[in-house]
């Protein structure tokens, strides 16, 4: 099973899925397109995989959608995917979250069931394989521990990917509570499911996994040791162009200490422990993954790329924080889903691998770079839109 935060659609010969959201959610309108960016790589990437008989099915659940979350593909979510190598005559389900995305990639043996409240979701965009006959839409809302075990228990669920998440900081400032019941209980919802679920079954825990997937804003920040930009230690295709500057010789490793400072990374830091103490104390098999900022088509729009896009559209002003001097790693979409796809299949449980895009930008750069890209686009004048830039107090 894998799911992506911006997901894709194919669908085998058989299964079914089942998607768990809720399509009435008034904040839903805006996000239609985000599961469209990264169906190319499912179709490109993922198409044979449907064709392997080895495997079982899968539940992708979407509540509650937000940026660096992935979902969506059962191998047997937006934004993950799971492979789950089950005898094709036991053909089982796995469930996935994916917060920003909606296709799902459905094994020939296997079902996805699709688990979203929409909170910032379209269920329209989910038109192209609703009538399909291995796929299911059920409306629900992760919170819901009744609900969630009564669907592992009714679709024989064997495994979870889990990425829906509130995640934008500045909404988390507003609203902490939100954020903690979202992102904590329903972390621990579906966890204490799992378990009860799991357990009951002879087997146990065998063939299960739950792989939750986090952010690096947990670790809290690196210091600028060099504002200048240096060459980075080393580069990628991302890293490689003009842009490829990085400002401190340190990056987040997987042994560094939580030290949260929003109340986002706070409730996600929190769900991360609760999925290791699982692990710890239960025996659940886990996998944690933490990656840097999500960027990619169809984002969700509050996010700085989209928003900012759109803005210089219109000619709104562009808040910058500060001097725009913080740094950011850019992580793409479909290379985030590459990622969970390879952890999923070949990652140890119980580890924590982090996923990064080595690729940072200042972000005045970042955003000097959109303006005069959406203004050639729109044919004015390059840089013409400078002047939307406005800098405002930095939340920290």
């Amino acid at each position: 099973m894998f799911s992506t935060s911006t997901g894709g659609s194919i669908t085998g010969t058989g299964g079914d899925i089942i998607i768990l959201d809720d399509p009435q959610n008034p904040q839903m309108a805006n996000s239609e397109a985000e599961r469209e960016s990264t169906i190319a790589f499912f179709k490109n990437t993922l198409q044979s995989r449907l064709n392997d008989p080895k495997t079982g099915a899968c539940i992708i659940v979407m509540q509650r959608l937000h940026e660096r979350d992935l979902t969506g593909h059962v191998l047997s979510e937006d934004l993950g995917y799971t492979h789950l190598c089950l005898p094709a005559e036991a053909p089982q389900r796995t469930v996935v979250h994916f917060p920003k995305s909606g296709r799902e990639i459905v094994r020939e043996e296997g079902d996805i069931l699709n688990e979203e409240r929409f909170t910032r979701g379209n269920l329209a965009n989910l038109k192209d394989i609703e009538d399909k006959p291995n796929y299911m839409f059920v409306k629900m809302d992760i919170c819901d521990f009744d609900g969630v075990l009564k669907l592992m228990q009714d679709e024989k669920v064997d495994g979870i990917i889990h990425l829906a998440a509130e995640s934008h900081v500045d909404r988390s400032i507003k609203d902490p509570f939100t954020f903690a019941q979202t992102n904590v209980m329903g972390t621990l919802s579906l966890l204490q499911a799992a378990k009860a679920y799991w357990e009951s079954l002879p087997e146990k825990y065998e063939g299960k996994r739950f792989y939750h997937i986090s952010t690096d804003e947990v670790y809290g920040a690196l210091q600028m040791t060099h504002p200048e930009g240096i060459e980075p230690p080393f580069t990628t295709k991302a890293s490689s162009g003009k842009h490829h500057l990085a400002y401190g010789e340190k990056f987040f490793t997987e042994d560094l200490k939580y030290q949260p400072h929003s109340p986002y990374s706070a409730a996600k830091a929190s769900s991360d422990h609760f999925v290791r103490a699982f692990h710890d104390t239960f025996g659940m098999p886990t996998i944690v993954t933490n990656c840097s900022n999500n960027y990619g088509p169809y984002q969700f729009p509050e996010k700085l790329i989209p928003l900012f896009i759109n803005n210089i559209r219109h000619r709104n002003p562009l808040p910058v924080y500060g001097k725009g001097e913080n740094v950011r790693d850019w992580l793409y979409v479909v290379d985030h889903a590459r990622a969970i796809d390879t952890i999923f299949h070949d990652g140890k449980i119980a580890e924590t691998y982090n996923i990064g895009g080595f690729n940072e930008w200042k972000n005045i750069d970042i955003i000097k770079v959109l303006i005069n890209t959406v203004d050639r686009l729109l044919c004015r004048p390059e840089g013409a839109d400078m002047d939307l830039i406005t800098y405002v107090t930095d939340r920290a």
